[in-house]
């Protein structure tokens, strides 16, 4: 099934290509937004459903492993809207203004009469040195 993943430099609107070809709502920021991968698995089934998981990055413990795994949203309607489940992510990976990026993968998954067969993946900007807000480990990380 087709696949598109979108990279690029922060703030070059890859969130917005992705919103634009999807139709659901990527959060958008001036500031660093994507702090980690969000894969959006789309699919054409008769009835509408939403499941919603973190895939736990491999620098993770055995025990945050099994936590991030028990993060899960799983519905046959609307989510509360993608911005929200990002929020409510960031606070499972423990992202905070020190801890900006994260390893872990955010999964949603929507299926629906409407939705195609495709599955889009939003990943961290790039960016080259660090600075106040952003470590070099963080640049390593994002690449």
């Amino acid at each position: 099934l087709p696949e598109m993943i979108v990279c690029g430099d922060q703030s070059a609107g890859k969130s917005s290509v992705l919103e634009a070809i999807s139709g659901m709502s990527f959060p958008t920021k001036d500031n660093i937004c994507t702090r980690f991968a969000t894969e959006l698995v789309l699919r054409r089934h008769a009835t509408t459903a939403v499941k919603v998981s973190i895939n736990p990055g491999p620098d993770r413990s055995a025990e945050e492993r099994e936590c991030l795994s028990q993060f899960s949203i799983d519905t046959d309607s609307n989510t509360p809207g993608l911005g929200v489940v990002v929020e409510m992510a960031k606070e499972v990976m423990g992202l905070s203004e020190i801890k900006v990026f994260s390893s872990d993968s955010l999964r949603v998954e929507l299926c629906g009469p409407s939705q195609p067969h495709l599955t889009l993946v939003d990943l961290p900007g790039l960016f080259r040195a660090g600075n106040r807000d952003q470590s070099v480990q963080d640049a390593k990380m994002v690449r």
